[in-house]
């Protein structure tokens, strides 16, 4: 039970996240290169989640949920690594962060798409996370509150 409930707040907060920062690069920059690769990487993630869901749920095809989820990888992988590469396009350096986090994107997806190298991914988002943090933290420094 408590898999189900962590796998829903990852997957909202997943959600919001790439909300927020759509938001962000429309607003702050009219950078909409992106928009469309945002709104698959959510549906993706909406699915995996949901998959991943009912292997806990239906506990008798759980090897099958493995397979079917391990095959969604490459698919994410991909809209992960052109995520990547369209945001390079920024014309902004997002203080500095937009390289960095922009080749960790690309790398994860890589890694992400390969399957068998999935759990670097998860190391390589921690750090593209924490990156994308400082930047909404830098931004949200520089908003005047009146």
């Amino acid at each position: 039970m408590s898999v189900i409930v962590f796998t829903i707040i990852s997957m909202l907060l997943d959600i919001y996240i790439l909300t927020v920062f759509r938001q962000l690069l429309n607003r702050q920059f009219e950078f909409h290169l992106v928009d469309d690769l945002i709104t698959y990487l959510i549906i993706g993630i909406i699915i995996i989640s949901m998959v991943n869901i009912s292997g806990w749920v239906f506990f008798g095809v759980c090897d099958i949920i493995k397979i079917i989820v391990a095959i969604m990888f490459c698919p994410i992988g991909i809209l992960m690594t052109l995520f990547g590469y369209r945001i390079l396009k920024l014309q902004d350096s997002l203080f500095s962060l937009l390289k960095p986090y922009a080749y960790l994107d690309i790398a994860g997806g890589i890694c992400f798409a390969a399957i068998l190298l999935a759990f670097f991914r998860m190391l390589i988002a921690m750090i593209s996370a924490i990156i994308q943090g400082l930047i909404f933290i830098r931004f949200s420094e520089q908003v005047e509150f009146v």
